[in-house]
């Protein structure tokens, strides 16, 4: 497409506080999230139809002042997220079972492209099989 618009960074404070004084935990106060592109990958089939997923995630990292480090990685990462999807089968994916999977894979390849443990948690803002 013609937009080139860089992936969003954004801090939210008190996310879902109903009231003053909520008993939130800080950690979901103090939550940053890290938007990556869309990504389209066709998966590996053995038969003759081609099957595609479509996956958009976004990152939960653990501090605000990780948002740098993974801006500058985020190729990397979104490189990374792409070669491993490219191997799964839409087996892979079925089921609630299949995705927790999934997420736990991308969370552990982002954290390993980072260095660190500056990812707490991988969440699907899309996610299409066809």
């Amino acid at each position: 497409g013609g937009e080139e618009t860089p992936p969003a960074a954004a801090a939210v404070e008190g996310a879902g506080q109903g009231q003053a004084g909520s008993d939130a935990p800080a950690a979901a106060q103090d939550a940053v999230f890290y938007d990556l592109p869309s990504l389209l990958v066709n998966l590996a089939t053995d038969g003759s139809r081609t099957t595609y997923l479509r996956v958009a995630a976004t990152l939960e990292l653990v501090s605000s002042n990780d948002v740098a480090d993974v801006r500058k990685q985020g190729q990397a990462i979104t490189d990374g997220f792409q070669a491993f999807l490219r191997e799964m089968r839409p087996s892979d994916l079925s089921g609630s079972g299949g995705l927790m999977r999934l997420k736990e894979e991308l969370l552990v390849r982002a954290n390993t492209i980072l260095g660190r443990e500056a990812v707490r948690n991988v969440l699907f803002t899309e996610f299409l099989v066809q």
